[in-house]
């Protein structure tokens, strides 16, 4: 068994606020072998900002001081246009990308991610206009 140098293990803990800190990467310029993980993370991070929106969406008409059946309609709207939005991103996301990459399998869940991450920014401008 061997023993790591105290000064190794000192060398790792200061390093961990820096890398805490750190920027999130735009995942360009990245190997292929990180590439996939890198763009997961930044659609999750993505995906999760969009979940945001839409809740502060549905709070804005909660808050909008109009009447309690125009409150219901216009949150049931923002549903259903959510629900066929994510149906819409599947459906673009998925197919047409596997045809487009036939020639190039290795690339093809990397530009389903872009796919995802592109379409999901766009929906993100429009849940967050300003008024």
């Amino acid at each position: 068994m061997r023993l790591i140098p105290s000064t190794c293990i000192a060398a790792v803990v200061m390093s961990l606020p820096a890398l805490a800190q750190a920027p999130a990467t735009s995942c360009a310029d990245l190997a292929a072998d990180v590439l996939k993980t890198c763009l997961a993370k930044q659609y999750a991070e993505t995906d999760r900002r969009l979940a945001d929106a839409y809740k502060a969406a549905l709070a804005r008409a909660d808050a909008s001081g109009l009447g309690r059946n125009l409150v219901m309609d216009w949150k049931r709207a923002l549903q259903e246009t959510q629900r066929k939005w994510i149906a819409y991103r599947e459906a673009d996301c998925g197919p047409p990308i596997a045809y487009e990459t036939t020639k190039r399998p290795n690339a093809r869940e990397t530009e389903q991610l872009r796919c995802k991450i592109g379409h999901t920014n766009e929906r993100l401008r429009h849940l967050t206009k300003p008024e």
